[in-house]
């Protein structure tokens, strides 16, 4: 299972927190169940270190999605993302 995620329910705001080993091109892509991006950040040639993204979700409906960081073409990180 994939670790969950929570935008916080006053704010609707997601924070997603990743490490970069080596410099990288990255993306944020925030998919539907359809896997469909509603959201996407693309944050080129970030050099190695600890990062955080902030991302609104209130115009979003109420749902499941997945969150996926990408680091070139490896994948760094999934999550679930809940939103009540």
């Amino acid at each position: 299972p994939l670790p969950v995620l929570r935008p916080d329910p006053q704010t609707g705001e997601l924070v997603v927190r990743f490490r970069l080993t080596r410099p990288a091109d990255v993306d944020i892509l925030l998919l539907n169940r359809r896997r469909i991006a509603e959201a996407r950040r693309r944050k080129p040639n970030l050099p190695p270190g600890q990062y955080t993204e902030r991302f609104q979700t209130g115009q979003l409906p109420a749902g499941n999605y997945l969150l996926v960081v990408k680091a070139g073409k490896e994948i760094l990180k999934k999550y679930r993302v809940v939103k009540k």
